[in-house]
């Protein structure tokens, strides 16, 4: 079976990095706790046939 490539898109970055800026307003801990997860889960998403 042919490697899966994940594309994320340049606007798509630039999304996760607002969704991070905002809830580091409150809470860095958390938006970095949040960025990881979302990023795994969008790895895993990918990774599933």
């Amino acid at each position: 079976m042919k490697p899966k490539r994940l594309i994320v898109a340049p606007s798509a970055i630039e999304d996760l990095r607002n969704m991070r800026r905002y809830i580091a307003e409150s809470s860095p801990h958390y938006a970095q706790e949040f960025l990881a997860d979302l990023t795994a889960k969008i790895a895993w998403i990918a990774e599933v046939d």
